[in-house]
Parts: structure tokens; C-alpha cells; sequence
């Protein structure tokens, strides 16, 4: 077993590194989503909560992370004694018509291809990733960790339909046309991520694009 922390992209930096060692981890897993970027509802330094407006902006849809980044920033984790165990998540930006069928798909699929073998090219073994419709919406925070601690909870189920041009609460397309209104419909309160869709059974004949498409909390 390996005792290690989960860092936000903004977060991959020399205190964060430091505070990982003082905490006595060896290992990290990075994001290099920017889940902050251009968000009204999300601040820096806090975790990203889900609300209707989603996380704020997907990142650059022609810039792909490069092999010179990904070492760049496996280096720096090194000189403070860590290792860099996975990175976690692709960027919407990078596989949205992946997702949607859409023209984009095979360019955007060679692309993640071209992100996978940098970063084992940069001897990181592992590549998380989860392609789903949903993100998290409905997520709130609140003192209700031992002590009062602030932690995250959830707050229901979201009903809200996805805007046009969002996907995993990430915008990718900004100048996306508005969906057309849709009637909300009844989910699972007991969903609690996009994953356990598939094998929902408090959902009314679930399948798995019925399940995502109804709850926003899953």
C-alpha cells in the first residue's frame, strides 16, 4: 500500500508538494484538468461543487498536454521526494465528441492516444479517465465531519437537463445554441456517482444512457 494525496491542478506546486511529504506521503495523483477555470461557482483552493452553471470552462481543444509538461511537473513532484503515481481525468475539451458521436471523434480519439503515450513516455503507469455525460451536481458543503469539519455531502438529486455544450459539468462550448426545454424528471436519491448508473435499480427499467440523461446527481 502507498500513502499518497490527490492534487488539483492548481495545487501542483512546491507548499503542496511539501505539505504531501510533511503529511508522510510518498506518492500523488495529479489532475490536469483545470476544474477551476473561468467558474462563477467555484473558488480556488476549495472543491469543486456542482450547481447548474457546471465547473466553468473546458480547457484548449488544440493544445494537448505535452511530454515536456508532463515531465516538467513529474520533476518538480521528485525533487520533493514524491511520485507521481496516475494522473486522473482527460480533459472535456480533449473527448467531448468521443462521447457524442460527434466530427470530431476519430481527430479527438487519435489525441487522447497522443496524451496516453506521453505520459508513458514520462514513466507515469497510470491513466485514469471516466467518460460520462453527468458529472457531479447536487454536491454541497457543510461542518459535518468529526469535529465540525467542513467535508462535502450531497443535497438531492439534480433534475435540471444539460445545457447544450457542457458535458461532465465542464463547458466546452461557450457559444453552444440552448437546449430546448425539456420536463423534469424524478431520480434516485440514493445515485451518488455517474458509475453506478449502469447498475441502478431504484431507476424505473434503468440502461445506462436513461439513467445519466435523468439524474444529474449520479
Amino acid at each position: 500500500m502507498k500513502l499518497g494525496l490527490g492534487l488539483y491542478r492548481h495545487q501542483l506546486d512546491a507548499p503542496h508538494y511539501q505539505f504531501a511529504r510533511q503529511c508522510g506521503c510518498t506518492h500523488l495523483i495529479i489532475h490536469m484538468v483545470d476544474y477551476f477555470r473561468s467558474s462563477h461557482s467555484n473558488a480556488p483552493g476549495d472543491q469543486p461543487l456542482g450547481d447548474d452553471a457546471g465547473w466553468g470552462l473546458a480547457g484548449d481543444q488544440d493544445r494537448l498536454w505535452s511530454f515536456e509538461e508532463i515531465c516538467a511537473i513529474k520533476e518538480e513532484a521528485a525533487a520533493h521526494g514524491l511520485q507521481i503515481e496516475a494522473i486522473e481525468n482527460f480533459d472535456p475539451a480533449h473527448w467531448h465528441d468521443v462521447l457524442l458521436d460527434g466530427p470530431k471523434k476519430e481527430q479527438q480519439l487519435e489525441n487522447l492516444k497522443t496524451i496516453i503515450r506521453s505520459v508513458g513516455r514520462a514513466g507515469i503507469p497510470v491513466m485514469g479517465y471516466n467518460f460520462s455525460l453527468a458529472g457531479v451536481a447536487g454536491r454541497v458543503k457543510g461542518p459535518w465531519g468529526r469535529g465540525g469539519a467542513e467535508v462535502v455531502g450531497m443535497d438531492g438529486p439534480c433534475d435540471t437537463p444539460i445545457p447544450n455544450g457542457m458535458i461532465w459539468n465542464m463547458v466546452y462550448d461557450p457559444q453552444a445554441k440552448p437546449s430546448k426545454p425539456t420536463p423534469a424528471r424524478t431520480a434516485s436519491p440514493m445515485c451518488i456517482s455517474a458509475m453506478c448508473a449502469a447498475r441502478c435499480r431504484s431507476i424505473r427499467k434503468p440502461s445506462w444512457t436513461r439513467a445519466i440523461s435523468t439524474c444529474r446527481a449520479c
